[in-house]
């Protein structure tokens, strides 16, 4: 029993000697020949140091530090190690920190499989250059306490992370100063703070991994400046495409930040994002957007000092305020939305002055300067609201506003508009019209062409889907234009009454909406009392009714008659003065008759008759005749052509020649 224990005592007392002679060996030249033999027997893979330094009692020193890494080597300038005071912990050797600095790594992450027999509470890269396929970092530095590695988790690198970069390029764009301080655990991530610039932009933000999407908290974009070239850049590098993870923004603000792109631009805008959820959609929200710009150009409208709340909530949106300069006025509006309404509980447009002067200002109306920047491609929920089921409005205001189109005949303009219209729903089940609500409409002038008019009056009402027109009056240059009439929409054949009388209405502006036979000119006095269904054509067609008296006064055709009949080349054009009768139409489900009408004038006479069936196209025949002694004109005002026999006059022998020419 004596002899054992000596033995043992005498085995430990070697074990214990041989540790000082190793320790002791650190402090003398035999030092990296020491450590280079553990490392060839205690790694899997080769480890070797051109130099190594101990400083008692745990801290080595590690110079010109290469391992046999794949794809490459790796070669570490210097490398620091600290034991820990136990030197073991559960059967491993523990290292409470290890301190890499000075290495690149240029063919990405090397395999490096770590020692199940190392445990190491604390690891730290200094100086770091890196580069993959995909991905460059310059002077790169982190730490990382508690460290794990798990190549095939969905978080390979765990720990506590703090870590700086000097850039990062990725996707064609660099961000530069990047910090971050993070927890990645085995079921997630949390960000404490993550900070860099990108476009010159200030960018910062904490973030947590939740629910398999990324939370961004307290997230702020400072001062982001892209032109239309840099625009373009960052869509075709297609950084927001690559950003496939959903992402929760608990809180956002953009600001101070322009935007430039060729459909649309931000000038010193300031936004703040709450409780949005990224991809977007619209009715699946529970949160707060809220806008505010110097402008906003949407194609070629611009929009001055915007202001924009929206509070979102499941299947709707509510318009909380949206203040827009526009056209020299401004527009302001609240209400809210949903997957098939639009709810208005005000909108008011004050000053407002829309002029479109050629056809490029009418290719580039707001509609299409909308369609271009392609919302309804970024938020698919948006295409429902070309047709909405339901459109109502609350309270509308349109004051002082003025509307110019010179771009395509006829001119057209509406000055000093004014509009007041109180609980209106203009649109029920998909269907356009006045259901509810009170009306009125006035303006200081307006004008079609030659129909000129001021101080014109519009008052209409309904109730219960049944709309009325109170009163229309237009005063004309000449004349005066009034009207009544309703409609009733709640039935499906929407049955509808109109009466109408003018006086001094210019006959020629009708040539706007349908060509007038022979260049008539002249005031007709109308009077007509219509009535029918309007559910759809062929309802029209079957169930129009009523009649209508016209009486011409000052009536003209141009070319002359003369001139029609024998045109000469470098004729100036000649008016001839007309009379035409009293003339009425009767109507009965359809069938239109004319009354015949006689047309005199200085050196011709004729006359308009004729019928129509609106069902039945084919059926029917109005003509206009006119005669002289040189020849005989009919046109055919169905089928737009015009029929001339000319004669030859000087010698009173007849000579005809009949030519049919289209009536355009």
């Amino acid at each position: 029993m004596r002899k054992a224990l000596a033995l043992i005592i005498l085995m430990f007392s070697l074990m214990l000697i041989s540790i000082l002679i190793l320790f002791a060996s650190l402090h003398t030249r035999y030092a990296t020949p020491v450590v280079n033999f553990i490392f060839k027997y205690a790694s899997s893979q080769t480890i070797r140091a051109d130099l190594i330094e101990y400083q008692s009692p745990y801290h080595f020193t590690f110079h010109g530090l290469e391992l046999s890494t794949s794809p490459e080597p790796l070669y570490i300038e210097t490398a620091q190690l600290w034991l820990n005071q136990g030197l073991v912990s559960q059967g491993k050797l523990a290292i409470d920190s290890l301190l890499l600095s000075g290495f690149q790594l240029q063919q990405g992450m090397p395999e490096i499989t770590p020692s199940p027999y190392v445990s190491i509470a604390q690891v730290a890269v200094d100086h770091l250059d890196y580069s993959d396929d995909a991905l460059i970092i310059r002077d790169l530095s982190f730490q990382i306490k508690q460290p794990e590695y798990q190549p095939s988790s969905s978080w390979p690198v765990r720990g506590e992370i703090q870590l700086s970069a000097e850039q990062l390029y990725w996707n064609n764009e660099a961000f530069d100063n990047v910090l971050v301080d993070a927890d990645v655990l085995e079921d997630g991530a949390k960000i404490y703070g993550l900070s860099f610039k990108w476009r010159q932009a200030d960018i910062k933000t904490q973030a947590e991994w939740l629910n398999n999407q990324w939370h961004l908290i307290n997230a702020s974009i400072k001062g982001l400046q892209l032109s239309h070239s840099q625009w373009m850049e960052v869509n075709s590098n297609q950084i927001f495409e690559q950003l496939s993870t959903p992402v929760f923004i608990e809180r956002l603000d953009v600001l101070s930040t322009t935007i430039t792109s060729d459909v649309f631009s931000l000038t010193a805008a300031d936004i703040t994002l709450d409780n949005i959820q990224y991809p977007v959609k619209v009715w699946q929200q529970d949160g707060r957007v809220s806008l505010n710009a110097e402008n906003i150009t949407l194609g070629n409208q611009t929009l001055l000092e915007p202001t924009l709340s929206l509070q979102l909530t499941e299947n709707k949106i509510a318009i909380d305020d949206l203040n827009v300069g526009f056209k020299r006025g401004y527009i302001q509006l609240q209400g809210s939305l949903d997957p098939n309404a639009i709810s208005l509980n005000n909108l008011t447009v004050s000053g407002v002055e829309w002029l479109i002067e050629n056809e490029a200002d009418q290719r580039n109306s707001f509609e299409s300067d909308l369609t271009g920047l392609n919302l309804k491609s970024l938020i698919p929920e948006l295409n429902n609201y070309h047709h909405p089921e339901f459109v109502a409005i609350k309270r509308l205001r349109i004051k002082r506003s003025q509307f110019i189109n010179l771009a395509s005949e006829p001119k057209r303009q509406v000055s000093g508009l004014n509009i007041s219209g109180d609980d209106l729903l203009l649109v029920k089940d998909s269907q356009l019209g006045l259901w509810s609500g009170n009306l009125t409409l006035s303006a200081n002038s307006a004008s079609i062409g030659e129909l000129i008019a001021s101080q014109s009056l519009i008052e209409a009402h309904a109730e219960d889907g049944i709309s009325y027109l109170d009163k229309l009056v237009v005063p004309l240059q000449h004349g005066l234009m009034r009207a009544q009439g309703k409609m009733d929409f709640t039935q499906l054949s929407q049955p509808w009454q109109l009466k109408f009388q003018s006086d001094g209405f210019p006959l020629q502006t009708l040539g706007y909406w349908r060509t007038i036979p022979l260049g008539m000119k002249g005031l007709a006095e109308v009077e007509f009392d219509l009535n029918g269904l309007a559910g759809d054509e062929a309802m029209l067609n079957y169930s129009l009714s009523g009649f209508a008296n016209v009486s011409l006064r000052d009536a003209s055709i141009e070319p002359a008659f003369e001139q029609i009949m024998n045109p000469k080349p470098d004729q100036p054009v000649l008016t001839s003065p007309i009379t035409v009768g009293d003339f009425s139409l009767k109507m009965k489900r359809g069938d239109i008759e004319l009354t015949s009408t006689k047309i005199q004038g200085k050196d011709f006479t004729g006359q308009l008759k004729g019928s129509l069936d609106l069902v039945a196209n084919d059926i029917g025949k109005l003509t206009l005749s006119l005669a002289s002694r040189c020849g005989q004109l009919r046109v055919d005002l169905l089928t737009k052509q015009q029929e001339i026999n000319n004669a030859e006059c000087k010698t009173g022998a007849v000579q005809t020649e009949k030519v049919i020419i289209p009536f355009e």
